[in-house]
C-alpha cells in the first residue's frame, strides 16, 4: 500500500501503465487486505488516511470506523487505536466557526 501511494505520488512508469497491476490503487489493495485481515487495526487506520488524502466525505471515513468496530479485534487497544485515529481525523476537519460541529 505504501509502495502504491509512493508510485502515485511520483508517477507511474510510462512503459508499464497498460499492465493490470498498475491500474490498482492503494485504496483497492487496502480493501482487499481488509477482507483477508479483518483483525489488523493498522489497515483500518491506513484506509481512513487514504480516504482523507483523496478528499472523500466524512461519511465514508465513518463507514471505515463502523466496519472496524464490528471486525472483532482481539484486544481493546486495537479498537482504541482506530477510534483515536478517527477522532484525530474529526479534529483536523472540524470547522471551529460552526458551534454545532464543535459540540
Amino acid at each position: 500500500i505504501d509502495f502504491l501511494t509512493y508510485r502515485d505520488a511520483y508517477g507511474r512508469p510510462e512503459e508499464l501503465q497498460d499492465l493490470p497491476i498498475f491500474r490498482q490503487t492503494a485504496v483497492d489493495v487496502n480493501k482487499r487486505a481488509l477482507r483477508n485481515c479483518t483483525w489488523s487495526e493498522k489497515l483500518y487506520v491506513k484506509h481512513m488516511l487514504l480516504l482523507e488524502q483523496l478528499g472523500k466525505s466524512r461519511e465514508e471515513v465513518q463507514e471505515v470506523l463502523e466496519c472496524s468496530m464490528t471486525a472483532g479485534f482481539q484486544t481493546a487497544e486495537q479498537a482504541v487505536i482506530v477510534w483515536m485515529e478517527y477522532l484525530t481525523y474529526l479534529r483536523r476537519h472540524t470547522n471551529y466557526e460552526n458551534d454545532d460541529e464543535v459540540d
